[in-house]
């Protein structure tokens, strides 16, 4: 369509159309590279459908299943624990206080129980039960007498390590208290690996983490949120799905508080 008409949109559609039409998206004035310069021509291909399909997927997939889906089981969680509930309501109400009820940037990173809440929901949820890497040397495991070779195919059990009772007492109980600062100093960092870890970690990490803030601020400073008679507890999963899902729609009920004052 937008092809046909000649429609420009300034979004990232937009880029993936002019590389299908081996077109620059190199802003004015920028060079190939980073900003290097080189006496090389820049080599342009076009993208197939296919390709164009297949990266408008991942950005989805990426930038909105993943923050939406640790979203609905945050609220899930609080819906099924209403002491943590009231918490979360009485630090977003004592925050968006002083700031006049404006929820910025600042006013978020001062909601730090609820980063506690959000750091919880990804270890009994994480988005990403499995990570999967590839070794590039050759690696003894200390006190081991395995070695993993180099280009092996490693899996990670992202899943099984966020439920290990060595790391996590008590696995399936949720507790934000988990997060405290005190706690996570005292746990192993690579035990808990909701975006992944070094190099090839998640780059929208804080990003993915404040549009999550953002829901919850809003939605807990309205809403007192429980569960349906309908509602799975605990839940169920699906096991065809790439991502961490529920096995069926999760309903919620959501009541406005000025209607319970």
């Amino acid at each position: 369509y937008r092809e046909k008409y000649n429609v420009t949109r300034y979004d990232f559609l937009d880029l993936l159309i002019k590389l299908r039409q081996n077109q620059s998206i190199l802003e004015k004035g920028e060079k190939p590279g980073g900003g290097q310069y080189s006496s090389k021509p820049e080599k342009r291909e076009g993208m197939t459908i296919e390709e164009i399909t297949a990266e408008t997927f991942i950005f989805f997939a990426a930038g909105y299943e993943t923050t939406s889906n640790t979203s609905l089981f945050c609220l899930y969680e609080l819906a099924c624990n209403s002491g943590i509930q009231d918490k979360v309501y009485s630090e977003v109400q004592e925050i968006l206080d002083r700031y006049g009820g404006d929820i910025s940037y600042q006013a978020l990173q001062e909601m730090t129980y609820m980063d506690q809440v959000i750091n919880e929901s990804m270890r009994r949820y994480p988005v990403l039960p499995e990570l999967f890497r590839e070794c590039t040397k050759d690696y003894k495991i200390p006190k081991s007498p395995l070695e993993i070779e180099k280009d092996l195919k490693v899996v990670i059990p992202v899943y099984s390590l966020h439920h290990d009772p060595k790391y996590f007492p008590d696995p399936y109980t949720f507790d934000p208290d988990r997060f405290s600062p005190e706690n996570c100093r005292n746990r192993h960092p690579y035990v808990y690996l909701p975006f992944g870890e070094g190099p090839r970690m998640c780059i929208g990490m804080r990003f993915g983490i404040m549009k999550i803030k953002m829901a919850l601020a809003t939605l807990i400073g309205n809403y007192q949120i429980s569960l349906t008679p309908d509602t799975d507890v605990p839940l169920q999963f699906k096991s065809n799905s790439f991502t961490t899902l529920p096995s069926k729609p999760l309903m919620l009920v959501f009541t406005s508080i000025r209607g319970l004052e």
